[in-house]
């Protein structure tokens, strides 16, 4: 028997109203563990949004209670995206917990987290006792590095606009942390990927967030999947991030997945599932009895 249809309401947090989607197993309830999902920054949130909503059915028909959430100032749910910093986003995902025990009844969680959703998600599990398994795919540890790589679009932009660049990157982040417009021809520039406006508590946040110089203390085990079209090495930052999580003690695994498009992007042909980046991780959540010690990452 497949399990109920997901469903889709609003919960109440810090005055705000957040978007919910509750995928519940009915009779097929496997325990005490519900799980949470996390969606990334930006243009990456609108792209895996859809993603996630196929995982969390599918975990449902698993047997567990799962929950996908908008941040506020995204998607469906109040707020000004200039205004969901990175604290407010943290609090948001810790009140999607929060909603999802008292839905399900469970005690302990899976956080699962898409690029910024992951470092969010990780910067959560740091020193909780009640979080299971922490499922990180693609993390950008060094958020403010990320985001800075993805102002070159915002830079690319231009050449579209007006044929030439006007504004550097360092221009418009200086524009924004002075609290000025970076105008050009009536366009402010002060936007990243998908003309997200950024603010300068986003960007001031971001800079301070950094999980290799300052790692969490996870005690769940943690899987960490390098997500790309090709076969490519694990990057650099995220390599180094699951080192320092294998030196604190953290039960750590960092694997590679290959798939036609990241579940990020929106590719040449639109996707609404990601069936190989699913299998990899259901196969290490399976992994209850026997799994590999931690290990550093190769």
């Amino acid at each position: 028997m497949s399990p109920p249809p997901p469903q889709t309401y609003f919960f109440e947090h810090a005055g705000r109203n957040l978007l919910a989607v509750f995928f519940g197993p009915g009779d097929r309830a496997a325990g005490d563990v519900g799980m949470v999902m996390m969606n990334g920054f930006g243009g990456d949130y609108a792209y895996a949004r859809t993603r996630l909503t196929f995982f969390g059915r599918a975990m449902a028909a698993r047997g567990v209670p799962s929950l996908r959430f908008d941040y506020s100032g995204y998607g469906d749910s109040d707020g000004a995206f200039t205004d969901s910093t990175p604290e407010q986003m943290k609090s948001d995902a810790e009140a999607a917990m929060a909603e999802l025990a008292r839905r399900s009844g469970c005690t302990r969680f899976i956080l699962l987290g898409v690029r910024f959703g992951a470092t969010l998600a990780a910067m959560i599990a740091d020193g909780r006792s009640d979080i299971e398994s922490l499922v990180l795919w693609e993390p950008v540890p060094q958020p403010w590095a990320y985001l800075y790589g993805e102002l070159r679009k915002t830079v690319a932009l231009q050449t579209r606009l007006f044929s030439a660049v006007r504004l550097t990157r360092d221009q418009i982040v200086a524009n924004i942390l002075g609290d000025r417009p970076s105008m050009v021809e009536g366009y402010d520039l002060n936007v990243v990927d998908m003309g997200f406006p950024l603010s300068k508590a986003m960007i001031e946040a971001m800079q301070k967030i950094d999980l290799v110089e300052n790692p969490p203390s996870i005690t769940a085990r943690t899987l960490i999947l390098h997500l790309d079209e090709r076969p490519t090495p694990v990057p650099a930052r995220v390599k180094t991030f699951a080192s320092k999580l294998v030196e604190r003690g953290t039960p750590c695994e960092v694997d590679t997945v290959v798939q036609d498009v990241a579940l990020w992007r929106h590719g040449m042909f639109f996707t609404n599932a990601s069936p190989e980046v699913y299998e990899r991780t259901f196969a290490w959540l399976d992994r209850t009895e026997g799994a590999p010690d931690a290990k550093e990452p190769t």
